[in-house]
């Protein structure tokens, strides 16, 4: 049982039968009084129970009063036979022997772990608190020691290689420190069909799976009657719905949490949202559980993304949040790829799926990284260290305790947590370490100093109806059933809404902490079709999305639709129709549950920085110059002025009664970056907009504009020059509105985000208040219309006359957009006047640079004065040069490795001074600029050069680096990182140089050398 909301029945004392029914699979709840299981009645959430005592055995015989009613079968089929009492004996004593036999002996295809689960032996063990514990208690220590089985069958180095990566194990220690106080301890597993054991029995407590092959080393090592594993794993079911449903699937509070969907999330970038959202969420949890990714090397999922699985994204998530990460595929890969056959022989069912075997290689790569932190905890706690044998000889093995393997020690006696709890003093020091804690941020919300991120729980409705459950009201009538698996099912593990005559309508109600709404749905093969379902959030229908229940796939699979974006925060519905004609049949189609996402502040920036080499930000002097009049949009009169006399004479044209003391102008100071109203000149002027009253103030506010940069938060402490100020009709607006379009890469669409609460404030308002930004995907082809126009300046609360021109003005920004190849624009404010108009105050426009040969009109605005020198340069020879404000410099080749590569420093502890990418055209002199570019930086202080050569030859780069190295007098720590095509020339090329380079193959070792360097320089 895999999703767990199976039904099964159980005899209790009294012979009576107790219905049970969860979504997770708890193991070895043992209690002398209640027999097995430990059970009262009603089980909780998620209860199956695995017969783990031997008295069980005996009492499915008979019982301890008599042979039962199986035994009387069995005397009445043997009586039949002809056999007297004396041969039913006999074939009695065998048939035990035969079943005893099996739990105290291996089978010949099992593992070498020892089962003694039965609750009456598993007396728990105080390592800590009690003087007679042997001083070296634990004979696998030290690991890939002489008592280390599993390193002598797997091999040491393979079984170093499956830690992809170690985290702080504060969390992991905490847990252990608890076990070996004597504790029980609650194991919780979220996964795929690895995990729920398809391939390997489909029994998902059975002995031939990882989790219960676990579950057996931990009780020989940590016995205690109450300590529990539940397995809430599903078939073909990814990361993207545990990230918001995995409270279904886990007890309420659990100490140690494996997450295994190596063979179950796909290799999207997206998926790595999904995925790192539900490590969050269990790192948040109240009880802080420690968190291990468990990863599994599937042939097919490996093959077809070239051997890099999702594995790597989830590395992301295990290094930003500094969690344990192993996998199987450093034990195997060499192996595979040398002989694939007998690879797949040895250790699959299929070429997803592990057989037994291949379950036995799991638990031991599982079971090899615990024994690692049990030794270096153990170790700590005793004063010494023997966390791993020497490699080679480099150590005589007195080291000063610390972890070879990584993890935080906890030594005895430290005063701690009072021992009453079931935990002895001393465990609350790991509560000191950095590992116990979750960032303020995710990772799509850096840098945490501009995005306000606050934690929102995610919210789900599943069909399991365990938690938040649907009344069953909502089904009368409406058409949809609820499907529970058969309560003695094992392979079967999904529950689900379904519908199968048209028009039936199912209302789903939510709350959301404002968000985006999403379906997860059952897809199917196409010679398996299943029916398609319209989905929308509250009224909105005409918005709803089709979710398709047949797709070109190869298996059933789940998947995840988002349907709605940024709704607000409140008490909303889900509300999903049957397509088809009314009065007919359809396949069915299968909803497992409904989901609200926690929103993300940086998705949908409030005046976004544009696409790195993508866009162009022009600068226009007039409202005249940007394409908003000819397409119909209003706005001010303006004029532009480049002298304090000439905004005198301007602001005298203006036939608007100046001198009489109205105040009808506004002047702007023109330079190309948002936040002007706040920002200061670096003469001390306050503010680059200005109201005016008379033409003497136009020219008295313009000369302490003009010639002065301008500082806002855009420009950071560099400014921007102003060489122009426009002064414009000032038309006192009854209400200011946001709003912009742009590209959404999440969603692979332009959006139009719009607010009710425009003007300066507008970022504030994002970050405090994100359930004011009203965000609606638009079609590329045709944009928003006119109709979800007008219903959208409802929303926002334009005055019933402004609505229908608010709504044209929507529209006709998405035509520019489309048509004159823009990547942003932004108005703010959208002013609504009292007359009912509606025009455009202040507006900024970002152009792709790859449309300049058709947008010459727009391009010929663009004034390079209001660009950094630097980057300017840099774009004269091919190079996508931006500065930022670290001390390592920079220089990759594609843009993607370069984000890469910033990401992986951050990581380090490191901070980029730039961004550069070469590109794959680059020549040696173009090189050498780049170098020239990275040294104008006063605060460089280690340059790293990571270099994947496809297009780009490393041998081009290497000459570039030597010959920059030496007429440059580089006296900067160098690290380079080439890899690719004359990958073995350029290398050559930089070891003759005899110059001082620091050489890596490996980009996590490149970059914490980077950052190291930095730090010491």
């Amino acid at each position: 049982m895999s999703d767990g909301n199976h039904k099964y029945l159980e005899k209790d004392g009294d012979d009576k039968d107790v219905e049970r029914r969860g979504s997770i699979v708890p193991i070895g709840r043992g209690d002398e009084k209640e027999g097995l299981a430990g059970s009262s009645g009603a089980g909780r959430r998620g209860e199956k129970i695995l017969p783990l005592s031997l008295s069980g055995l005996v009492s499915a015989f008979g019982g301890s009063k008599g042979k039962g009613k199986l035994g009387h079968r069995l005397v009445d089929v043997l009586s039949m036979l002809g056999l007297s009492h004396r041969a039913w004996l006999v074939v009695t004593v065998i048939a035990c022997f035969v079943l005893v036999s099996r739990f105290l002996f291996p089978h010949e295809d099992s593992h070498a772990y020892s089962h003694s689960t039965d609750a009456h032996v598993l007396v728990p063990r105080d390592y800590l608190n009690n003087s007679r514990v042997d001083p070296a208690p634990f004979d696998f220590c030290p690991v890939f020691g002489p008592g280390d089985a599993i390193a002598a069958r797997r091999g040491q180095f393979e079984l170093l290689k499956s830690r992809l990566h170690m985290g702080t194990g504060a969390r992991i220690q905490r847990v252990l420190h608890k076990a070996m106080s004597g504790a029980p301890i609650t194991t919780s597993i979220l996964g795929g069909s690895i995990s729920a054991c398809a391939g390997a029995g489909e029994d998902p407590i059975g002995e031939r799976c990882y989790p219960s092959k676990f579950f057996n080393w931990w009780n020989t090592v940590f016995p205690h009657p109450a300590n529990e594993l539940t397995n809430g794993a599903t078939r073909q079911t990814d990361s993207a719905y545990y990230a918001y449903c995995n409270s279904h699937h886990m007890p309420d509070k659990t100490d140690l949490v494996i997450l295994e969907f190596d063979a179950a999330d796909p290799n999207d970038p997206d998926w790595l949202q999904h995925f790192e959202l539900l490590v969050r969420s269990v790192l948040v949890r109240p009880e802080m559980p420690a968190v291990i990714i468990l990863g599994h090397f599937s042939p097919q999922v490996q093959a077809q993304n070239g051997f890099a699985g999702p594995e790597l994204l989830h590395n992301v998530a295990a290094q930003f949040y500094d969690v344990p990460h192993i996998s199987v595929k450093g034990v195997i890969y060499n192996q595979y790829l040398q002989a694939p056959d007998q690879a797949r022989d040895a250790f699959y069912h299929d070429p997803n799926h592990a057989n037994a075997e291949g379950h036995d290689l799991i638990a031991d790569v599982l079971i090899s990284y615990l024994m690692s932190q049990i030794c270096s905890g153990w170790s700590t706690l005793q004063g010494h260290s023997y966390d791993a044998l020497a490699l080679g000889s480099e150590s005589d093995g007195t080291s000063a305790g610390t972890s070879l393997l990584g993890g935080v020690g906890l030594r005895k006696g430290m005063p701690g947590q009072d021992p009453g709890d079931g935990e002895s003093a001393g465990s609350s020091l790991a509560e000191r370490y950095e590992g116990l804690r979750v960032p303020q941020m995710r990772l799509a919300d850096r840098p945490n100093d501009v995005q306000n991120f606050r934690e929102i729980d995610p919210f789900c409705v599943a069909a399991s109806d365990l938690i938040n459950p649907l009344p069953p009201s909502l089904f009368y009538g409406s058409g949809w059933h609820t499907h529970h698996p058969h309560k003695n099912a094992v392979t079967e593990d999904r529950h689900f809404w379904y519908a199968e005559q048209p028009t039936a309508r199912l209302r789903i109600p939510l709350r959301i902490g404002a968000g985006d709404v999403g379906i997860y749905f059952i897809q199917s093969p196409l010679d398996k079709p299943l029916g398609i379902a319209k989905c929308w959030v509250d009224d909105n229908y005409e918005n709803g999305r089709d979710l398709h229940g047949t797709a070109e796939v190869e298996d059933v699979i789940t998947t995840l639709v988002i349907i709605d974006r940024g709704v607000s925060r409140g008490s909303h519905f889900v509300e999903c129709e049957l397509q088809g004609e009314a009065g007919t049949s359809s396949p069915p189609f299968k909803i497992l549950g409904v989901t609200t996402e926690i929103p993300i502040h940086s998705r949908i920036p409030i005046c976004p920085t544009p696409q790195l080499g993508q866009s162009s930000r022009v600068l226009a002097q007039s409202y005249s110059d940007l394409p908003l009049p000819q397409y119909g949009i209003p706005t001010p009169k303006a004029l532009p002025a480049f002298s304090a006399s000439e905004a005198e004479s301007v602001a005298k044209s203006f036939e608007t009664g100046l001198g009489l003391g109205k105040n009808e102008l506004v002047i702007k100071a023109q330079v190309l970056a948002g936040g002007r109203g706040k920002g200061h000149f670096d003469s001390g002027f306050q503010g680059g907009v200005q109201m005016v009253d008379s033409p003497a103030q136009a020219k008295e506010f313009a000369e302490k504009m003009l010639g002065h940069k301008l500082i806002t938060k855009q420009t950071g402490s560099a400014g921007r020059i102003c060489n122009a100020v426009m002064l414009a009709d000032r038309l006192p607006p009854q209400k200011e509105y946001y709003a912009a379009i742009l590209n959404d890469r999440t969603r692979g669409a332009p959006v139009l985000v719009t607010s009710s609460q425009g003007g300066m404030n507008i970022e504030d308002v994002a970050h405090d208040t994100p359930e004011a930004i009203i965000t609606t995907t638009l079609d590329f082809e045709n944009g928003i219309s006119h109709a979800d126009g007008v219903e959208l300046a409802k929303k926002l609360g334009f005055d019933t006359k402004a609505q229908e021109n608010a709504g044209d003005v929507f529209g006709k920004l998405y035509k520019i957009f489309k048509d004159k190849d823009a990547t942003q624009i932004e108005i703010n404010p959208l002013a609504e006047l009292s007359d009912g108009q509606v025009l455009c105050m202040d507006a900024k426009f970002g152009f792709d640079d790859n449309a300049d040969f058709r947008q010459k009109d727009v391009f010929k605005l663009r004034d390079t004065t209001q660009e950094d020198a630097q980057e300017v340069e840099a774009a004269e020879y091919g190079l996508n040069f931006i500065k930022l404000d670290g001390d390592i410099g920079c220089l990759v080749n594609g843009a993607g490795l370069a984000m890469a590569t910033m990401d992986v420093l951050n990581l380090h502890g490191g901070q980029p001074a730039n961004f550069l990418d070469v590109g794959g055209g680059a020549t040696a002199d173009a090189v050498k600029k780049a170098f020239e570019l990275l040294l104008t930086a006063k605060n460089v202080r280690s340059i790293f050069v990571n270099i994947f050569g496809g297009i780009m030859r490393c041998d081009v780069i290497a000459e570039g680096i030597i010959k920059a190295t030496k007429e440059l007098q580089l006296s900067i720590p160098l690290i380079v990182r080439l890899q690719g095509t004359k990958e073995a020339e350029a290398k050559k090329m930089i070891k003759e140089s005899g110059l001082k380079i620091y050489p890596y193959d490996g980009l996590d070792e490149a970059a914490a050398k980077a950052v190291q360097m930095a730090k010491s320089a």
